[in-house]
């Protein structure tokens, strides 16, 4: 995963989702994006869901 090497890009709790900040790249926050979808997959729908509401 190429934002480890920068926490600047992203905060998490131990067992959740990463949640970019603003400055990460767009790139990244696909890549951030695709990788929840698949390891948090619930928590994932439920964030999603919250944004359309």
């Amino acid at each position: 995963m190429k934002w480890c090497n920068h926490p600047d890009w992203y905060t998490q709790k131990d067992g959740h989702m990463f949640i970019p900040t603003d400055k990460c790249p767009d790139d990244v926050k696909k890549a951030m994006d695709e990788f929840n979808s698949y390891t948090f997959p619930e928590e994932y729908k439920k964030s999603k869901m919250k944004k359309y509401d």
